[in-house]
């Protein structure tokens, strides 16, 4: 089975479909429940565009046909449109704006396209016979029930639509006789809609800050037609619970059911969501990875080295070892792939799907990091174009062109955030001539589309910040006021390279602070940076003077690096055991020397570290490839001097550090910080009082006040 497949469209056949359900299809909770077999009845497939809705909706076919039911449309898998829909009548379309019409006008479809499916059968013909005799006389019916190439529910909706009004009018009032005889079919059969909303879509016009007051009700057609075959799928339940309708359904237009059908509650039942998570998303990465051919992999055997539900494994085995880290153009610090990709992509399956779709056309042997980056960066951009274009229909005054020149960084305040906005309506005034620019709201439609998003505190952590993106579809897309009061603001990462794709001069403005991403902590931009000067104790005896250890100890450091003080702001390892460390948290800077400090004395190389931490104003420059470096600061120096008179196992701290950590006592304890004694040092009689004396021999007496932390 081929791999990253983006539009479920080319899965035409069972055996395709069965093939792609062991690799590629997802089983989460919700397509669980929707292809599950219990309490079976009619149900609509949610969700926004990209998020696998047709996949599912096939499968669901596959499973039922399988299981002795009848299953329409015959010859394809799902009932899809054919034809772009007629040129409708100003008259019709104002009758098309009502949900109560399209529900009539599916449960005709339905009920038609169920009876001619059963033609061969006694009681199908029959019912068929005696709806031809009843309306002989009346049109489009008497055309539907006689044409045998008219007998799926799009082609009857197609038909009706193209009939004139009087004839529309004709078939609304005949829908009790059609509905009646569906009523007396008896056989388990279930039928399969897809893709109402794309047969809609030709009426919208996708500029939507030209279109006039009639472009605007096509709008209400759009969302009418498919809550329509909501209702009609829950009325057809009802009046005949042998037969069973499964159909797709925007999430924009279940929306708008919530806001205008009084039924809603009720239609909550025959409707199921899709909804994704991280995850979710790594796992889709996984199984496809898996579906790719090993001759495509740049390094096949990582997979018989690992669980295969190891997400990250795959995408090793999948990039190589020349490209399983790439450098953050903000901070210059490296971050695996697949943490990048997910950022890059959206909750939306075809997004990161479409990502891997572009990397597989990479050759294996030319994957390398800056390849990698650059197909991610570029992809991600041109599915925020793709995403724009899709929801430019329900947002009025949407141009996405404006934001790149309103847009100075992807980090705002909210004053920056206003600033912002105001540029844009001054702009989109200027070229479109709005007669009340500040009825715009330009920010809420990317909240809306998950391209901008808020730092908040963390419920289940106190005083921790959090990044939070609202996954596309989850806020309504058209309202206004629905972007978040915050102090801070982030633009998604696929968003900021949609911008610099269009302008480049934006990359010099990116944050240098933070990584941004949906659910990823935030840390504020403080001066005071906290520091940890470190080096590892009879390094040469114990390791230099091995072949064996010398040889393996390089991986294993880098390993422990890796797993304790990735996340850190800065991490410099030199000669092979010195290490210096900083980061704006003290606790986590701590935790980080604490863990490093076990990791080494737990090992087979039985190794101590000694550190000294001080804090003070700490500042990082970035060279051409945007890799950070520290300027070099008295508050190094402070610290240098500090390691050198800790014992090894264990780390002083300077009463400045600590002061300006405010930890409370709980996390003092925890970390195991205690008041300096002679034992905590190699020149405990340099310690007097609680102080020591860090001057370099020669030099001026220089106490500092100091704790201890033991390994």
């Amino acid at each position: 089975m081929a791999a990253w497949i983006e539009d479920a469209q080319i899965l035409a056949a069972g055996r395709e479909l069965a093939s792609a359900q062991n690799s590629l299809l997802l089983r989460t909770r919700d397509v669980e429940t929707f292809l599950g077999q219990a309490n079976l009845h009619s149900c609509a497939l949610v969700a926004p565009k990209g998020f696998g809705k047709t996949f599912i909706l096939k499968m669901k076919r596959v499973l039922l046909q399988n299981d002795s039911y009848r299953t329409l449309p015959s010859g394809v898998i799902v009932d899809r449109p054919k034809d772009r829909p007629p040129v409708l009548s100003q008259d019709v379309v104002a009758l098309l704006e009502v949900s109560a019409t399209w529900e009539t006008i599916w449960q005709v479809a339905i009920a038609i396209a169920l009876i001619k499916g059963h033609r061969d059968d006694k009681d199908g013909s029959a019912h068929l016979a005696t709806l031809s005799t009843h309306f002989a006389e009346t049109a489009p019916l008497n055309n539907i029930l006689k044409n045998p190439y008219v007998e799926q529910p799009f082609e009857i909706v197609h038909t009706i639509l193209s009939s004139s009004r009087s004839h529309l009018f004709a078939v609304l009032n005949s829908a009790s006789m059609v509905t009646a005889a569906f009523a007396r079919m008896t056989k388990a059969t279930a039928l399969f809609i897809d893709n109402v909303d794309e047969y809609l879509e030709h009426y919208i016009s996708n500029r939507m800050y030209e279109r006039s007051s009639f472009s605007r009700q096509y709008i209400d057609v759009w969302h009418a037609g498919q809550i329509g075959l909501l209702l009609a799928l829950r009325r057809l339940n009802g009046i005949n619970p042998h037969v069973k309708v499964f159909a797709s359904l925007r999430k924009e237009a279940y929306q708008a059911a919530g806001k205008t059908e009084p039924s809603f509650a009720n239609l909550r039942a025959f409707a199921q969501e899709l909804r994704y998570t991280r995850g979710d998303i790594e796992t889709i990465i996984r199984n496809n990875v898996f579906a790719e051919p090993k001759s495509n992999l740049a390094d096949p055997k990582t997979l018989d080295r690992h669980d295969k539900s190891d997400a990250a494994a795959a995408v090793d085995a999948f990039t190589g070892p020349a490209a399983r880290t790439v450098s953050n153009s903000g901070t210059g610090k490296d971050e695996p792939v697949l943490s990048y990709w997910l950022r890059h992509a959206t909750l939306r399956p075809r997004d990161a799907v479409a990502i891997g779709a572009e990397l597989s056309k990479i050759r294996p042997a030319d994957r390398t990091r800056e390849k990698m980056r650059a197909v991610i960066n570029t992809v991600a951009a041109d599915r925020v174009q793709t995403i724009f274009s899709e929801v430019a229909p329900f947002f009025d005054d949407l141009v996405p062109e404006i934001f790149p020149r309103v847009v100075s960084s992807n980090v705002m305040t909210r004053e920056a955030l206003e600033r912002a906005a105001d540029r844009y309506r001054a702009e989109y005034s200027e070229e479109f001539g709005c007669a009340d620019p500040a009825s715009l709201h330009p920010f809420c439609a990317l909240y809306a589309m998950g391209l901008i998003g808020v730092v908040l505190e963390d419920r289940d952590h106190p005083g921790r910040l959090v990044q939070d993106f609202a996954p596309l579809g989850v806020a309504p897309f058209g309202d206004h006021h629905i972007l978040p009061m915050a102090n801070t603001y982030l633009l998604h990462p696929a968003f900021s390279d949609y911008i610099v794709s269009k302008n480049v001069t934006f990359l010099p403005q990116v944050n240098r602070h933070n990584v941004i991403g949906d659910g990823l902590e935030w840390r504020p931009e403080e001066n005071v940076r906290f520091v940890a000067v470190g080096d590892i104790a009879s390094y040469r005896a114990k390791v230099m003077a091995s072949v064996g250890a010398a040889s393996t100890f390089e991986a294993f450091w880098q390993g422990v690096l890796t797993d304790h003080a990735a996340d850190l702001d800065l991490v410099e390892a030199k000669n092979g055991d010195s290490l210096a460390l900083a980061d704006r948290s003290p606790a986590r800077l701590l935790t980080a020397v604490k863990a490093i400090g076990t990791s080494l004395r737990h090992s087979t190389y039985r190794l101590d570290m000694r550190f000294g931490a001080h804090c003070g104003h700490w500042a990082l420059t970035y060279d051409a490839d945007g890799v950070a470096h520290a300027n070099i600061n008295p508050i190094v120096g402070t610290a240098a001097r500090l390691e050198a008179c800790a014992a090894p196992g264990t780390t002083l701290v300077t009463d400045d550090f600590l002061s300006l950590a405010t930890l409370d006592e709980g996390q003092r304890d925890r970390l195991g910080l205690v008041p300096a004694e002679p034992e905590h040092l190699s020149v405990p009689d340099r310690l007097d009082g609680g102080a020591v004396d860090i001057a370099k021999p020669g030099e001026p007496a220089e106490a500092v006040t100091i704790w201890a932390m033991p390994a």
